[in-house]
């Protein structure tokens, strides 16, 4: 666990082993995105199924809501920049 810059506590997560450890949006389970096999690509992104819960996901970043969040090495959830 840790606090934010807002002070919000946050859990940290298991990333052992993982080179491109991910928080899946859709059951809220880690997973290595290195790991992961396409099953469609496409111009913008890759479609795969997630490991943890067998759905459809893809790779887009501009995605309103993504369908996982990338995790730090020290299993933290990385903070989205907004470039405008």
């Amino acid at each position: 666990m840790y606090a934010d810059r807002y002070g919000m506590v946050l859990p940290t997560y298991d990333v052992s082993g993982m080179l491109l450890p991910v928080l899946c949006r859709l059951c809220g389970k880690v997973y290595d995105l290195a790991g992961v096999n396409p099953t469609s690509k496409h111009e913008d992104c890759d479609v795969f199924k997630t490991p943890c819960c067998h759905r459809q996901a893809d790779t887009r970043p501009w995605k309103s809501l993504p369908d996982y969040s990338e995790l730090t090495p020290e299993g933290r959830v990385k903070t989205r920049e907004h470039s405008h």
